[in-house]
């Protein structure tokens, strides 16, 4: 029977699975990196990857979308503090 996962346990696996990407971008090329890496990192099966994203396109796509949003928040945080 599949594990149910509560919300928050979705969003922190979710979470943890992006930061897995970025990881995974820092030392290998797209094509060399493989769902069952990142997979097994973050604790769960690869069946289970696909209950958070469809396939390994989207995934990677939130991942650069992820990091947009890390950078602009650090740019903001910067440009608050002033020169």
């Amino acid at each position: 029977m599949p594990k149910i996962f509560s919300e928050s346990d979705r969003e922190i696996i979710r979470n943890k699975l992006l930061e897995e990407g970025i990881k995974a971008l820092e030392t290998k090329r797209y094509r060399n990196i493989s769902l069952d890496d990142i997979t097994s990192s973050v604790g769960i099966a690869k069946g289970t990857f696909y209950h958070f994203f469809p396939s390994k396109e989207r995934f990677f796509y939130e991942v650069m979308h992820h990091i947009k949003k890390r950078n602009r928040t650090e740019l903001s945080a910067l440009a608050q503090k002033g020169p």
